[in-house]
């Protein structure tokens, strides 16, 4: 199984938990800003193009240069970084961007406790000091204290106990894992698609800046093939049998794996 944690910095991102925290305090952060730290530090070995991306965090072709560069710019501030320094997000010209920080993965990384958690252990130890400070001061009390005021005293005290009690339990209702019933514990799996025609990323031979035409290709031959009448498998599906980067040969095993009696379309472009 990968990691589940990354440490880096003063930063630590739990993927599992979806929570990043920086300086022990958690941070608040989009789904898709969280998806794209997560997949460049789970891909920190190499460079991710842009389209590669686009495909694993939007699930979609393309999307905008505006709506790129405002995601990277919040994921960077974030972490505590920023488009000068690139400590941790660097970009690589004319392709994408990638991981550049230091890190540290699994047993090096020790699993964040959840923040509820914390706060309620905190909340319920404070209570009990309230509580055995209010008791201890009740039984210290000196005989000429009024019977009103020790009882008044004793009353504060027991309820603070029972606030105690309340918060612990409250805590060990929170961290109860919940019961899943069988029969929606796993979806069931998905029949082989059949007889559906299905449009391979474009391999493209140009420069390395039009690299976005493979996804942007594909699309647009799809929508066409389905205006004609034809079942096309989606994009977003396709996008997600096919491994960026994946070779001809293995690209159509995957999607002969998940279709049956489909046509496939591999199509190449170069400038003529």
């Amino acid at each position: 199984m990968p990691p589940a944690v990354f440490q880096f910095g003063d930063c630590s991102i739990n993927i599992a938990q979806r929570e990043l925290l920086r300086g022990g305090e958690r941070v608040n952060l989009s789904p898709i800003v969280f998806d794209c730290i997560a997949y460049l530090i789970q891909h920190r070995d190499r460079a991710v193009g842009r389209d590669e991306l686009v495909a694993a965090v939007w699930g979609k072709a393309s999307v905008s240069d505006a709506v790129m560069g405002k995601t990277i710019l919040t994921a960077r501030r974030a972490i505590g970084d920023t488009a000068e320094e690139q400590r941790f997000l660097r970009t690589v010209p004319r392709f994408g961007y990638q991981w550049g920080a230091p890190t540290r993965t699994g047993t090096e990384a020790a699993p964040t406790e959840p923040v509820a958690a914390k706060v309620a252990a905190a909340q319920t130890g404070d209570l009990a000091s309230q509580a055995a400070a209010a008791t201890a001061a009740a039984a210290a009390a000196p005989a000429e204290v009024p019977t009103g005021r020790r009882r008044l005293i004793l009353a504060v005290a027991g309820l603070i106990l029972l606030l105690a009690a309340g918060a612990a339990a409250w805590r060990e209702w929170v961290a109860r894992p919940v019961a899943v019933p069988a029969s929606i514990s796993a979806p069931a799996p998905t029949a082989p698609m059949d007889g559906v025609a299905v449009v391979l990323p474009v391999e493209v031979a140009a420069a390395p800046d039009e690299g976005w035409l493979r996804l942007g290709l594909m699309d647009l031959m799809a929508t066409r093939l389905r205006a004609s009448g034809l079942a096309v498998l989606s994009s977003d599906a396709v996008v997600r049998l096919v491994p960026a980067d994946s070779a001809r040969d293995v690209a159509i095993a995957n999607v002969r794996a998940a279709t049956q009696h489909s046509h496939v379309i591999a199509a190449l472009v170069r400038h003529s």
